[in-house]
């Protein structure tokens, strides 16, 4: 009962061989010793216990990244990028990260944390609007516009997602009839899109809120803008106008104020004119996180060959704990999955699309997964990277496991074949009348 059990965890192919085998044993008279039939059975083991470790379990959920080593504008690489992890994300094992902090470093374009502030509000923002409360709506976008401004103050170009922000609140506005909310948000959607209409608003609804200047006749006053580090970009209502210290005229309302030094920025709204005319001062955000040292990193792989990468990648692999990166290059995209063994990193292949890298990355986990004891991207036998004290103690004792398991099964081969050589005899009868 204890072979069968073992045996039939190790699939039907394994178990349909025990069935024979125990029906051989049987019919077989000169085989009744147990310990013969123990030599045997594990004689089978050696021989057919490969075939567990092909019934693998369902592939768990990988954590994976693009790594864009391209060239180019930090803006059309971006959007290349994106579309290139949606499309990955409809693979179900593929869990892309979500840090934004991590996947601008690793696309190698410029990052502020405003930037992650304003897609989390943006999406509460799509949420509310979903359920069309109009209210929550309007909250979460004015966040997330406050958010983006900063972000594309200290120099990331997130425009789209600050459209869609200035959309909800147009669609919202229009919805309820609040016509100067209206005709200050397609006002804004004029300065963001060069001034043509977004497709998701239709002509006749676009054409209600016109382009004209409501603020002509409204009284201006002077602003003076500072920041706590000089030179900082100024922008107001997603214009640059200069660096700090300055003073700027403005028209009578609410204004929208970013200011922006390298990755560190701020961003505020303010209400013309100032209680007392004090200067608008601000405080850049200070960017500070774990993953502020990858840059470097990622040069490196970027400067060598892609022979000289497996040691690299690995590095970057055990800071990011990320099992799967796909490595935008000028014209390929390049496969690498993290070694069983820990020890460095697979380079699975090139490819075109990322429907195909998608399968060949899925494709080298499984097989990783079906033979976790095969490390395809060592040699078997590689002491160097052991002392060699470890390596002396352990490798006889290994090669010893491999002989009692060889012999094992020869012995049981022996037993099997002799017993059939003993067996082979005929009877012949004559019956006369």
């Amino acid at each position: 009962m204890v072979y069968q059990r073992i045996f039939q965890r190790t699939g039907l192919s394994t178990t349909l061989s025990y069935v024979a085998l125990r029906r051989y044993l049987a019919t077989s008279p000169g085989i009744k010793s147990p310990g013969i039939t123990s030599l045997v059975m594990l004689s089978l083991l050696a021989l057919l216990g490969a075939n567990a470790h092909a019934q693998v379990s369902p592939l768990a959920e990988h954590r994976a990244a693009v790594l864009d080593l391209r060239s180019g504008p930090d803006t059309g690489r971006l959007q290349e990028r994106e579309a290139l992890i949606e499309e990955l994300g409809q693979h179900g094992q593929l869990h892309l990260v979500i840090d934004a902090e991590l996947a601008n470093r690793l696309g190698r374009t410029v990052f502020s944390p405003a930037w992650g502030q304003g897609k989390a509000a943006l999406e509460l923002a799509a949420q509310h609007f979903g359920n069309l409360d109009c209210s929550q709506t309007f909250q979460y976008a004015n966040d997330a516009i406050l958010y983006l401004s900063a972000a594309k103050a200290a120099g990331v170009s997130p425009d789209n997602d600050t459209r869609k922000a200035y959309l909800f609140q147009f669609l919202c506005a229009d919805r309820n009839g609040n016509v100067d909310q209206a005709m200050s948000t397609a006002a804004a959607l004029r300065i963001l899109t060069g001034g043509i209409r977004p497709s998701e608003i239709s002509e006749n609804t676009w054409r209600k809120y016109p382009e004209i200047d409501l603020l002509s006749n409204l009284r201006s006053a002077s602003v003076s803008f500072e920041s706590d580090s000089p030179g900082a970009e100024l922008w107001i209502d997603h214009r640059v106008v200069g660096k700090t210290p300055m003073n700027v005229l403005l028209r009578e309302g609410r204004h929208l104020v970013a200011m922006g030094l390298n990755t560190r920025s701020a961003a505020i709204y303010i209400d013309v004119p100032l209680r007392n005319n004090d200067p608008v001062s601000l405080r850049l955000s200070q960017v500070s996180s774990q993953w502020q040292q990858l840059g470097q990193s990622i040069d490196e792989i970027r400067a060598i060959d892609d022979d000289k990468r497996p040691t690299k990648m690995r590095e970057l692999m055990s800071a990011t704990e990320i099992d799967v990166f796909f490595v935008l290059e000028e014209s390929k995209i390049a496969v690498w999955i993290l070694a069983s063994s820990g020890r460095t990193a697979k380079h699975l292949g090139n490819v075109d699309s990322a429907k195909e890298a998608g399968r060949t990355a899925l494709h080298g986990l499984r097989e990783q997964q079906r033979r976790p004891g095969l490390d395809l991207s060592m040699p078997l036998l590689r002491e160097s990277d052991l002392p060699e004290t470890v390596a002396s103690a352990e490798s006889p004792t290994r090669w010893w496991l491999y002989g009692l398991v060889i012999g094992a099964a020869a012995a049981g081969a022996g037993v099997i074949l002799l017993q059939d050589l003993g067996q082979d005899q005929q009877r012949i009868e004559i019956n006369l009348p």
